[in-house]
This record gives structure tokens, sequence and C-alpha cells, in this order.
């Protein structure tokens, strides 16, 4: 084991990508949190961050990591979304078995947090792994799971490059956000919704990156065509479906040329501008964010449902944040720079070309 590893992943991971796409409160703890999870896995389960394994992950998430009055409970918020994006950072072999853990414990880990202080640890990990064995499982959580699983033996949702947790992830997001719009019956779910759900939530939610969203249209796809076969939708839903999800696949290409945080932003203006029609120009839509903060929580909370939390301080996160003349200039200035590129692109002399010219030219005066 190479624990002195641990500090320089650290701190690669807090210069990363994945780092980024974390929230204010996220990115504040992620230092912290990290230490801590890393040194107490290296005490009681003797694994530096290349050998994590489910069980041991599974344990540290109720151990003296987080079962003390050292760290506050916006710790204990930021704590499964760090690991999470940290474990997407090492690449490790497995990382499926990990992401799984954290994912299954999230929640309950979550909702007991504030209760845990006053327990002892052994009691809390108990309570916990109970809970967990009472009801691991919600009802559309385990109808969801038993799509993915049966998905992930379909070929053509094999052919879509992107690795399967991954895929699950996707699909699992994608359900629950599209319920909450709606109705648990699929049948019933708004082509609204669904779009809604595709072209803003799943491009700014933290266990997504790029890789993975540029492939997000077809894995919906896939998914509605397997519901198709098992006949929980009609023929007409899944052309319905599949144009709704067509009509936003150049939406979701323009989206990802942006930087994560201008991303926010323009999916920020979008829905501004899609709910108040007098604001139209960068220019308004900033004059009406700076004026309108309230409403900017709700619809940032409505875009992004994981900001919800009793503990999330929202405007810590907005401070500065949003200026869609800035993001405009910014992208203004990249495509110029790309039309130059590719105006110039055959002008340019490479330089071993320029050597053999200036050779040739010193031999003819000889």
């Amino acid at each position: 084991m190479d624990y002195k590893l641990n500090t320089k992943h650290v701190k690669d991971f807090l210069k990363s990508k994945e780092f980024t796409r974390l929230s204010a409160n996220q990115q504040k703890h992620a230092d912290n949190i990290l230490s801590r999870f890393n040194h107490y896995m290296e005490i009681d389960h003797q694994l530096d961050d290349q050998h994590w394994n489910g069980e041991a992950v599974a344990q540290n998430m109720v151990s003296e990591f987080i079962a003390t009055r050292e760290v506050d409970n916006k710790f204990g918020v930021a704590a499964p979304s760090v690991l999470n994006a940290y474990v997407k950072f090492l690449k490790l072999s497995n990382e499926q078995e990990i992401l799984v853990t954290l994912n299954k414990r999230e929640n309950i880990f979550r909702m007991q947090r504030s209760r845990l202080l006053g327990m002892n640890i052994d009691d809390f990990s108990t309570m916990v792994d109970q809970m967990i064995a009472d009801d691991e499982w919600g009802p559309l959580e385990r109808e969801t799971r038993e799509w993915v699983e049966a998905l992930e033996k379909k070929d053509y949702f094999q052919k879509i490059p992107m690795d399967n947790s991954s895929k699950a992830v996707a699909i699992n997001i994608f359900v629950e956000y599209v319920v909450d719009w709606s109705s648990t019956n699929v049948n019933n779910w708004p082509t609204n919704a669904i779009q809604f759900v595709v072209s803003y939530s799943l491009l700014l939610h933290p266990e997504l990156d790029d890789r993975d969203l540029k492939y997000i249209v077809p894995v919906i796809k896939a998914l509605f065509q397997y519901l198709f076969e098992i006949e929980q939708i009609d023929a007409r839903h899944l052309e319905t479906y599949n144009q709704a999800l067509d009509q936003l696949a150049p939406f979701v290409v323009a989206m990802l040329k942006y930087t994560f945080a201008d991303r926010e932003v323009m999916i920020l203006a979008n829905y501004v501008k899609s709910n108040h029609s007098q604001q139209q120009t960068p220019e308004q839509i900033d004059a009406w964010i700076a004026t309108h903060p309230q409403e900017v929580d709700s619809m940032l909370i409505r875009l992004e449902p994981w900001r919800n939390d009793d503990t999330y301080d929202i405007q810590e996160d907005l401070e500065g944040e949003f200026s869609i003349i800035d993001v405009v200039e910014r992208r203004d200035a990249r495509e110029q720079q790309g039309k130059f590129s590719k105006q110039h692109q055959g002008n340019v002399i490479p330089f071993s070309q320029k050597k053999r010219n200036k050779k040739k030219k010193n031999k003819r005066k000889k």
C-alpha cells in the first residue's frame, strides 16, 4: 500500500474536471472529506485509495469519518457526492462496485446524519445496515433496477459506447426526475417533462460527465424501446417520446460545447427566457437574475433537484456565478478563434518545411 500517493491523488482531484462539477458546498469540504476518508480507510482497513472495495467503503461511511462532532452537517451532506466524484476520478477497476455501494447508502446516510452525533458509532452502523436490509429499494427504484438489468442484456443497449454504471445512473436519475414531474405510470409521462429532464437536469447532474452526456439521448431511447418491448408503452407513445428526444439532440450537442459552469449559466438563461418572455437579451436576463434571487433559487432547485437540502446554502453557490454576458463573450471568442484557425490552417508553413526552403535558397545563392 502506498499511502503517500493518497495525498497526491487528492491534490490532483482538486484540479480535475470532476471537481469543477461539484457544488460550492461540496468543493469547500472536498479536501477535508477525502483526507478524513483516506485516513480511516488506512487505519481501519489498511487500504490506500487504489485498493478500495465495496465492503470497506460501506463500513467507512459509518465510521469515525463521519460520526464525530469535528465535522458539521454541510460536511455530511457533501460527503456522498464528493466520494462519488473521487471514485470516478481514480478510474478504479472496481469502480462500479464502489459506486453502487455509495449510491445504496446515500439517501439513508443523509437522512440519518443529524441523528448520529448522539449515538455510539457501532449502534449507528447497525441502524444504517438494518434500514438498508429492511427496505434497500423502494418500489420505483426496484422497478428501475429491473429495467436496467434487462437492458444490459440487449445488444442495442450494449452498443452505446458508455459504461454500464453510467448508463444505470443516467436511467435512474431520468426516471426519478420525470416521475417527480408527472406520474409513476410511464404511459402518463408528458413529453415536456421528458424534455425538461434530458435537456436541463441531466446535463447539469454532478454524477454524469461530458463523455456520458454525449450518449444520453441514445440511452433514454433504448429505455423506451425496452418499455415498448415489454408492453409498458405502446407504439404511439414510443414514437412520441422518440420524436421529443430527437428534437433535443441538437440542444444537447450545443450545450456540451460549454464548460460545466458556463452550461449551467446558459441553461438557467434558457429557463428564464421560457418563463419570462420579456427577458430575452443577455443584458435583460443578467439584470433579472440580479434582482430576483428568490425566483432564481426556485428555478435552480427545479433544474437541479439535488440542491434542495435544508443545509444547502444556495446563495453561497450563486455569488458571482451567473453572468450571461460573460458566457456569451467567451463563446463568441471561442468561435472567432475557431474561424481564424480554419482560415489560416493551410497558410502556415511547418517549421521543418521552412528549414528545407531556406536550405534550397542558400544552395541557389552558391
